[in-house]
This record gives C-alpha cells, structure tokens and sequence, in this order.
C-alpha cells in the first residue's frame, strides 16, 4: 500500500475471500444452551424434509435458534456478471459435502439436519445435557433485531 489506511469493509466482520493468514477473528456469535437431549434409534428421519437420517442409534441435542432469529440466512445475491454468477456457483459447490460445527461446551459438534425455524440439532455425546452451552458464529449482519446482544 501507498498509503497509510487501508478500508477492511467485511473483513471487520471475519469475511475475507483468501486465507487468513492476518489472525481474522468473526466478531459475532450467538450464546444459548440445549433445550433438549433425545436419544433416537437407526435409520430415524429428523428435520424438514427427513435432511437427515439416522446410521445408528445417536444422541442429539435440540439447541433453540433459528432462521427466526437470524442464523441460517443469506443475503440475497445480486448477480450482475458473469464473474459473480460463476463465484457463487463455484461456492455453492464447495460447500455441498461441507459439515457445519457448534461448539457446545467448548467442544466442536456437528450440526445435523437442516436450519428449523426455532431451532437446530447437534450430535452430542453422553457428558452433554439440558443447559449446557452453546455457541454459534453468526452474522451480525443478518441476526434479528429480537435477539439480545452484548458487547465486550
């Protein structure tokens, strides 16, 4: 640079499209806890659309938030060239086979299913119950206005 500021737009939010080789870190995440633990049998559908099926018996954790809440959505992408059309198709592709995590009392765990209304799901293990804690990145862009926030 040839001058002595630089404009970092969403990279103030943790969004850049190379590696983060500058120590990035998001600015936003959302704190809840389990609402629920349930044990569920093989080949058991959950989720809208049966997203997700059962190999063998799991243990799932019922975590309250949502795409009411914010969590989940996107921004509507404006596509004007040909340029963006072929970045997005070329991230929705990436992202097929790409697994979700959420830490849950401080430890990554995959969510399941798809993104419900109200809630999402997680497989958890045995040591994870009613109340542990939750916490997801987000975008502070795109969370609701219903949700409480917190500076620190």
């Amino acid at each position: 640079m040839r001058m002595d500021a630089a404009r970092v737009g969403s990279a103030l939010l943790g969004r850049i499209l190379i590696p983060n080789v500058y120590g990035l870190r998001k600015v936003a995440y959302i704190e809840t806890a389990v609402s629920h633990v349930t044990k569920l049998p093989a080949r058991h559908n959950i989720s809208y659309g049966n997203a997700f099926k059962t190999k063998k018996p799991e243990r799932l954790a019922v975590i309250p938030i949502g795409y009411r809440d914010g969590y989940g959505v996107e921004i509507k992408r404006d596509v004007f060239r040909l340029k963006d059309t072929l970045r997005y198709l070329y991230s929705d592709l990436r992202s097929l086979n790409k697994k979700e995590y959420i830490s849950i009392d401080g430890n990554k765990r995959r969510r399941t299913g798809r993104v419900c209304m109200c809630n999402i799901t997680a497989v958890v293990p045995e040591s994870v119950a009613v109340g542990s804690a939750c916490r997801i990145e987000c975008n502070p862009l795109l969370i609701s206005d219903t949700v409480m926030r917190e500076w620190r």
